[in-house]
C-alpha cells in the first residue's frame, strides 16, 4: 500500500521518502500541524502504532491550543 503525502507536501518538511518529519510529540515543521501514523517518518505502518501516535499528538494539540489562549 502506498501512502498519499500530497495533502501535506507543501505545508511541512518531508524526508527523502516523502514522509512527514515529526518530533517525539508528532509536531511537524509547521506550527500547529501534527502528523501521525503511516504519513510520518519512522512509522512501523501498524494500526496499533498509529493509535499511540494519535494519543501523543492529541495531548500535545491540547497544550498547543491552551498556549494560544494565553
Amino acid at each position: 500500500m502506498n501512502v498519499n503525502y500530497s495533502l501535506v507536501k507543501d505545508l511541512c518538511e518531508l524526508n527523502e521518502y516523502g514522509e512527514v518529519k515529526v518530533d517525539l510529540n508528532m509536531k511537524t515543521s509547521l506550527d500547529g500541524l501534527y502528523a501521525i501514523g503511516d504519513v510520518r517518518q519512522n512509522s512501523v505502518k501498524q494500526v496499533v502504532a498509529s493509535v499511540g501516535d494519535g494519543a501523543v499528538a492529541a495531548l500535545n494539540v491540547v497544550k498547543y491550543v491552551k498556549n494560544l489562549k494565553d
